[in-house]
């Protein structure tokens, strides 16, 4: 499941408790959840307090939840079953005891590199793409990879398509000599989600 809330981050609270700025929202999807994924599963839930609206489409939601709430205002989740590392509230706005000891290890976490398979997919694509398309621009979302001639016109189709920071964009060129990109053959085979 994605999760796209541009920078809020959870931080500890004036009255020591976990405070993360989408609890409302979180305790609204987790309510609604088992009719969403009877109903919706695959589609993009926009979150406003406890409003939750259904989009078919990404693009949709962000700008609806752009013009309806404004920047920073509203969560937009992937409707499908959650993560198993994912934490989610239950119907309380209580988090696992088990999953969060105590407010002080609860911290905002940034993965250090959250586009493995996206760099799988480049370097399996890699030697088509040079001989083919040598200074143009890749555009990479999970096993997907497209090729552009203009760098304005991939980074919006990849806003649109698939939502910010959840894509790959790439000029494509030989690797440089400090590059790191992963080998193939260290990553099992990536499976598309039915």
């Amino acid at each position: 499941m994605s999760t796209d809330n541009g920078t809020a981050k959870a931080a500890e609270s004036a009255n020591g408790g976990f405070d993360w700025p989408f609890l409302r929202e979180d305790v609204a999807y987790v309510k609604a959840l088992p009719g969403l994924l009877r109903d919706h599963l695959g589609k993009f839930a926009l979150l406003h307090e406890d409003q939750i609206l259904v989009f078919d489409d990404y693009g949709k939601a962000v700008f609806k939840g752009m013009a309806e709430f404004g920047p920073e205002q509203y969560l937009i989740r992937q409707i499908g079953p959650p993560d198993e590392d994912e934490i989610l509230p239950d119907v309380n706005g209580k988090y696992p005891a088990d999953e969060i000891s105590s407010a002080q290890e609860c911290q905002y976490i940034e993965p250090e590199w959250k586009f493995h398979r996206e760099d799988i997919a480049y370097v399996k694509a890699l030697p088509g793409l040079l001989r083919d398309h040598l200074g143009k621009f890749a555009l990479i979302h999970h096993d997907q990879v497209l090729v552009f001639d203009d760098f304005d016109k991939a980074i919006f189709k990849g806003v649109i398509e698939f939502g910010p920071q959840q894509f790959v964009l790439r000029q494509i060129a030989p690797p440089e000599d400090d590059e790191i990109l992963p080998l193939v053959e260290e990553f099992p085979p990536v499976k598309s989600p039915k």
